[in-house]
């Protein structure tokens, strides 16, 4: 597939090359940073309303709470831009944004 010169391209890229098949789902975890914990499960509470499930951890390096909003779906380029967008927009109001994602693949 031809994905475009940025960086959700060049990590699609990379599924690929693992041998993933792109044409089938598989659970895209996205990636949102919060300041708080209880900011954290506000998101969390936003994101399941449109379809996303979540996990909660800290990040000891980066002292930030993370909400993992996953979802099933193709991976797409296209949607894949669209749901960081439509995270981050959800998440600003709890000081939360989007910072990227990464998928476990569908090879298993």
């Amino acid at each position: 597939m031809d994905y475009p010169q940025d960086a959700d391209g060049q990590a699609l890229r990379t599924v690929a090359a693992e041998g993933n098949d792109m044409t089938e789902p598989m659970d895209i975890d996205y990636i949102v940073v919060t300041p708080t914990e209880q900011a954290a499960f506000l998101a969390a509470t936003v994101v399941t309303q449109v379809g996303y499930s979540f996990k909660i951890a800290f990040d000891e390096e980066y002292q930030d709470w993370i909400c993992y909003c996953t979802k099933c779906m193709i991976p797409d380029h296209a949607a894949i831009v669209v749901c960081q967008s439509e995270l981050d927009s959800m998440c600003k109001p709890f000081g939360g944004y989007s910072d990227g994602w990464r998928t476990d693949g569908n090879q298993g």
